[in-house]
């Protein structure tokens, strides 16, 4: 059984590079920065510019470099908070227009069952329907 381990435990001089870096990371070390946006002079510089930062991780010391993971992987988990939380309020059952008007339903004589659903989360049943929400089923 082959176990594989997060980069910042097999190598973490690397991590930490690509942390610093994440185009190296998206392009590759090589020629594959060809997809990005950037001159082959700007990426030469990256890479200068990566293997400087990976020349001065290699003169500090362990417990240095622990402290450098800890703050970049609290980094990463707090950017990670920060795009998932973008991206739901940027979901059709998260705008203005997907609130409930209860006036309006308060009236009506009967619900179906996806109306009372939608409207027990206090969302508009005709902009919060199945159809627009099970993509997000998996989420």
């Amino acid at each position: 059984m082959v176990v594989v381990r997060a980069l910042w435990e097999s190598d973490p001089i690397e991590y930490l590079v690509h942390w610093k870096f994440p185009e190296i990371v998206a392009f590759g070390p090589h020629e594959d920065h060809k997809r990005s946006s950037s001159t082959p002079a700007q990426w030469q510089e990256l890479q200068n510019k990566a293997q400087t930062y990976r020349e001065e991780l290699w003169e500090k010391s362990d417990d240095q470099i622990q402290l450098l993971i800890d703050k970049a992987r609290r980094d990463e988990t707090r950017r990670y908070n920060e795009h998932r939380e973008a991206e739901e309020r940027k979901r059709i059952y998260n705008q203005s227009a997907a609130e409930a008007d209860f006036a309006h339903w308060a009236s009506a004589s009967y619900w179906t069952l996806d109306e009372t659903a939608a409207l027990s989360f206090g969302k508009d049943p005709r902009v919060v329907t199945w159809k627009t929400v099970s993509p997000y089923v998996n989420i």
